[in-house]
């Protein structure tokens, strides 16, 4: 007799094969068995394919589903279309998961109310050297309002989908956005903002592998425009439903131009509407949040000179570079 799926688990796989199986294996070695484990293999060209074959022969809960690649968001949506389960879990098939990650989420889950479940993150390196840790003051359950302003602050709940738990029902009319960079940016406050209540706890974790090669490696391209564009559209989100969080989301937007800026070689300005114009719009809220007055000046300099933070920026990341 076939056992009902509590939680359907959507891995999207592309050229991954050197992390693919400690990722794969965290999940099978979950302590809740009653999992629906579906690897989207998005056209990957070297042997991740073959990987997820040789689980799913080992493992009668395991799905793989091949499909010409079209990007994170796309294998996402796509694993969606074949989940069965009440719950869903997304995992990057490059990071990997406590034991206990999905049972303890599972149990923050059947709380009235309780449509999403959060846990830590843990960023490690290659080396599995953990590198750094959210985690939260305490266990237990928030509303979403506090949910959604914790995620507009840099050490609040991430926007990452990785590191919770949902109701499948959530995404029925939330979709990831196809083409985009910065897909949860997108999103993940808009399913949050559907459950009343949020599960909170650090008493697991999903491990995020930084320094591979994903956004942190990538040169700077139009497309890290996304970013800003994310913000802008959360913004006016927020006017419509949160207007109390209006403030936190402008200087969230704040962050994410200068972020942008940051990554970049030199400034064009072709890209004055997007980014020098949200700055110059963002300047008197950012001033009035808690940032340091390092943020603050170089929030002011970006707003009179694109070009010259950039140089300030890279400068400055140079000396610390050559100090380590």
């Amino acid at each position: 007799m076939t056992k009902i799926k509590k939680i359907s688990i959507i891995v999207p796989v592309y050229n991954v094969e050197k992390y693919l199986d400690q990722c794969i294996t965290s999940i099978i070695n979950q302590s809740m068995k009653e999992l629906e484990i579906i690897l989207v293999n998005d056209g990957s060209t070297d042997n991740s394919l073959q990987i997820c074959n040789k689980y799913k022969a080992l493992d009668e809960r395991i799905m793989v589903l091949d499909k010409k690649n079209g990007g994170l968001s796309d294998a996402r949506n796509y694993g969606l279309k074949y989940a069965n389960a009440e719950f869903i879990g997304f995992v990057d098939s490059d990071d990997y998961i406590d034991s206990k990650f999905y049972e303890r989420l599972y149990e923050g889950l059947q709380n009235d109310g309780v449509y999403v479940a959060v846990s830590s993150i843990k960023r490690v390196d290659d080396f599995e050297d953990v590198l750094y840790i959210s985690k939260y003051k305490a266990d237990g359950i928030i509303t979403n309002s506090v949910a959604m302003k914790s995620m507009l602050t840099a050490k609040g709940i991430s926007n990452s989908v990785c590191n919770k738990l949902f109701y499948k029902k959530l995404f029925d009319e939330n979709l990831f956005p196809v083409g985009k960079l910065y897909e949860d940016e997108y999103i993940t406050y808009r399913v949050v903002d559907l459950s009343p209540k949020i599960y909170i706890t650090s008493s697991t974790a999903y491990y995020y592998r930084v320094n591979k090669n994903g956004i942190t490696e990538r040169k700077f391209t139009e497309r890290e425009l996304d970013r800003i564009e994310a913000s802008l559209i959360r913004v006016n989100y927020l006017k419509n439903s949160h207007y109390d969080l209006v403030d936190d989301g402008i200087r969230y937007l704040m962050y994410d131009c200068l972020t942008t800026l940051s990554k970049m070689d030199k400034y064009d300005h072709k890209y004055d509407k997007i980014i020098l114009n949200n700055i110059r719009l963002s300047l008197r809220t950012y001033m009035r949040g808690h940032s340091s007055r390092g943020a603050k000046g170089f929030a002011v300099v970006s707003a009179i000179s694109p070009r010259l933070s950039i140089l300030m920026f890279k400068t400055i990341f140079k000396v610390l570079m050559e100090k380590k």
